[in-house]
């Protein structure tokens, strides 16, 4: 029984504390998961593309055309049969797609490239970028290459 005057004391810490120690956890493991799995996420078509000095990576890979070694043509990931692929380019640019990025392999003729880069101009593709590997170190020049000074 409570005397007047005294009050309660067994409720007086607050029960409206959240524990969020395991939220931390939780969110510290799918960071990892994030960090491992996001470089595996679009590694698209293996092709070995031609290293230049100022190529740079690409930002943001929409629409990517890949051509392999052995002419096979891939929207993304999607092997297309390059009698179809004006088609798929065509109902692209219906969809709103101006742009597109062409990765073809280093041992390609440029004849094949031209063709496949002339399709989506027909298309209605306004821009076509070239995705090149970008140079790990600076090629050294030959002594028969280097300018003797005048």
């Amino acid at each position: 029984m409570m005397t007047p005057g005294k009050k309660d004391t067994r409720f007086t810490g607050s029960l409206s504390e959240i524990n969020v120690t395991p939220l931390v956890d939780v969110m510290l493991v799918m960071l990892i998961i994030f960090m491992i799995t996001s470089p595996i996420l679009f590694q698209g078509v293996d092709v070995q593309l031609p290293k230049t000095e100022s190529g740079d990576a690409v930002q943001s890979e929409k629409f990517v055309i890949s051509i392999t070694s052995e002419k096979k043509v891939y929207i993304n990931r999607d092997i297309i049969h390059i009698n179809l692929l004006e088609e798929k380019l065509k109902a692209l640019n219906a969809a709103g797609v101006k742009s597109v990025f062409l990765r073809a392999d280093e041992r390609i003729d440029y004849g094949f490239i031209l063709r496949i880069m002339d399709l989506a101009r027909k298309s209605g593709i306004t821009q076509v970028s070239l995705v090149t590997e970008p140079l790990r170190e600076k090629p050294v020049s030959s002594k028969s290459e280097r300018k003797k000074p005048l």
